[in-house]
């Protein structure tokens, strides 16, 4: 109920909802301005007490009333005026009796307040300013009318005008709509997961073999799961703040929790550990994680590219590792 009051103007209870959104409003007790007063002691000095008591009394007026007590405030200074200039009592023997009916019809001191509206009287019924949106539905035999609810009547016009945008934006704020989006949006990622879990696709963390991570790099991983899997990788993207190689590492140890053979991200890892001698209990705590292998898998790999490149043994630089720190090489994985 006290939602319903904030809804409507103070002085002349107008409705101040228009297609679901509270518009065209002043609010009463503060200001966005620090150097600007308060409406509350602008309506105090021109005589209108309007006490603080929420969900009992709006906090709000429209703006047809603001306009009104500019004009108020705007008499009281010419009435002012008028009274330092004109109020003066003629002193003349003639016409005494005249002088006392030019008393008589001149203002006092203390001119009665006007009122702002005339709606302030409680037998007063105040016009409404709403707006109804209906949806019509044609079929072959007959024609359907359904009235939509004013908190989505917003959604529905924007929609039929095409602006997506707009529309998109109300139904994240609309709490039901919320929740109901959030299943839809869910299947479309599962379905982007789905098909990057699925071998033929080719997905780059697929490939694992020795010879296969020689052209590993996020660069070439971030545009398969761009290609691949866009809404989920749009979404990380924005939780990582924009950065390439946060959200590609992020969605590759995600991804790995699903299909645990989406492993070459991790083989990648391990070769970086073992370049700088990490020990068997750091392999355990980070395959746990799902960031590794496990210690024993990063043993049999690398021994199995010892295999196919022999002469990497005594020829191991680091010039490819300084250059291109993203690029797996046989020579990462030796220590």
């Amino acid at each position: 109920m006290s939602g319903d009051i904030e809804k409507t103007c103070r002085l002349c209870k107008t409705n101040l909802v228009i297609k679901g959104v509270i518009s065209n409003t002043r609010i009463l007790f503060s200001s966005p301005n620090a150097k600007e007063r308060p409406l509350s002691e602008r309506f105090r000095d021109v005589g209108v007490i309007l006490p603080y008591r929420p969900g009992v009394y709006s906090g709000r007026i429209c703006v047809k009333c603001f306009r009104l007590l500019v004009r108020v405030e705007e008499s009281q200074i010419t009435l002012k005026k008028w009274q330092a200039e004109l109020n003066v009592t003629d002193t003349n023997e003639e016409g005494s009796r005249r002088g006392e009916k030019r008393d008589r019809d001149t203002p006092t001191k203390t001119p009665h307040k006007k009122k702002l509206c005339q709606s302030l009287s409680p037998e007063s019924t105040p016009a409404s300013r709403s707006s109804t949106t209906e949806v019509s539905i044609t079929y072959p035999s007959k024609t359907e009318r359904h009235r939509c609810d004013s908190d989505i009547s917003g959604v529905i016009n924007h929609l039929a005008k095409g602006n997506f945008t707009t529309a998109a934006r109300l139904m994240v704020q609309h709490e039901d709509l919320m929740e109901a989006l959030k299943p839809v949006m869910g299947a479309v990622i599962d379905k982007e997961c789905q098909r990057l879990c699925q071998r033929r696709e080719g997905f780059m963390l697929w490939k694992s073999s020795p010879e296969e991570l020689k052209s590993f790099s996020l660069h070439n991983l971030g545009k398969d799961l761009a290609r691949m899997a866009p809404f989920m990788f749009s979404l990380i993207c924005i939780i990582s703040g924009m950065q390439p190689n946060h959200a590609c590492a992020a969605a590759a140890i995600a991804l790995r929790g699903r299909e645990n053979h989406l492993s070459a991200f991790a083989y990648y890892v391990n070769s970086v550990l073992q370049r700088g001698g990490a020990r068997k209990a750091v392999f355990k705590r980070l395959s746990r994680m799902g960031i590794t292998t496990t210690h024993a898998n990063a043993v049999k790999h690398r021994m199995a590219k010892l295999k196919l490149n022999p002469a990497s043994r005594s020829n191991t630089t680091e010039e490819t590792w300084q250059n291109n720190p993203t690029c797996y090489t046989i020579e990462v994985t030796l220590s």
